[in-house]
């Protein structure tokens, strides 16, 4: 009824139904109908429709008399608040590794979006350190640890690399059941950031303490990037090093195994890394939406 109200002013103001109809974007037909119930909710008529022009009725004019100026002041607060929405869009530049945000970050960033519709993002993917200064970043997550000072940094995550295979992989290949095994086998080496590859990798025996020297450099394949090996071992072409989370649903499904499940070989942490200088609240919100994106 308070909208119906609003619409009658609106009326009086104006004059027509058709004129009504236009600012609200509806049909002389609904503008009828609104103002019928409004009468039908008071009891009282409004307006005489036996007149060829808009003729108000004595309880139509002391409504209008005390609310005309009440939807003025409504609309201008509705102009200024809309001014003020416009004037506080905020876009934030944020960098992610590119498999952890796929898994972790990109699938919810709509959540985010519609919940904060003056943020925009520009968002970049790297697998190297980020520079929050040189590269006018306000947030990163990265797996180094940054040196600048202005950077406020929080461990959100730390992921242990193993060893996974598609349950067509096994059927055709066989499954390794010791270390040694893998060098009959075709396993993704790792190539660093920076492009080095060391030449072998330290299998840590999680039930032992037990460390095992393991090739990597002569591996048939060398990549540095995660995605790659996410679909290299969905085509059952390679054993391939990930984390659990990398492959959760086809470990769920049984669609893939884990090789050597008692070996990792490393830890991986993941620092969210904010500039220390900036205080807007919008990167107050996109910092914690990020940390929930890990809980």
């Amino acid at each position: 009824m308070h909208e119906d109200l609003l619409i009658f002013v609106s009326l009086v103001e104006i004059g027509s139904f058709t004129g009504t109809a236009k600012k609200y974007a509806t049909s002389q037909q609904t503008i009828s109908r609104r103002i019928q119930s409004l009468e039908d909710n008071l009891g009282v008529k409004l307006i005489n429709r036996n007149s060829r022009n808009l003729e108000i009725t004595p309880a139509g004019q002391k409504i209008y008399q005390r609310l005309a100026n009440f939807q003025a002041i409504l609309e201008d607060t509705i102009e200024e608040i809309k001014s003020d929405t416009k004037q506080n869009n905020v876009r934030l530049r944020v960098a992610f590794p590119p498999t952890l945000a796929f898994h972790h970050i990109t699938n919810r960033l709509d959540e985010f979006l519609n919940e904060n519709p003056n943020v925009s993002l520009e968002l970049f993917f790297q697998k190297t350190s980020v520079d929050l200064v040189g590269q006018n970043l306000d947030l990163a997550v990265n797996i180094n640890m940054p040196t600048s000072q202005i950077a406020k940094v929080k461990l959100i995550k730390k992921v242990k690399l193993q060893l996974f295979a598609s349950k067509k992989y096994v059927e055709t290949f066989g499954k390794p059941k010791k270390i040694e095994d893998l060098t009959k086998h075709t396993v993704i080496g790792l190539i660093n950031p920076d492009g080095s590859i060391d030449e072998s990798l330290t299998a840590f025996n999680l039930k032992t303490g037990e460390t095992i020297k393991v090739n990597n450099s002569l591996n048939r394949i060398l990549t540095n990037d995660a995605l790659s090996t996410y679909q290299l071992v969905a085509k059952g072409a390679a054993i391939g090093g990930a984390w659990d989370d990398l492959f959760f649903e086809q470990l769920a499904n049984k669609e893939y195994v884990k090789i050597l499940p008692e070996f990792a070989f490393g830890e991986v942490p993941f620092y969210l890394i904010r500039h220390a200088g900036k205080t807007l609240p919008a990167l107050d919100k996109f910092t914690a939406f990020i940390e929930s994106c890990f809980k």
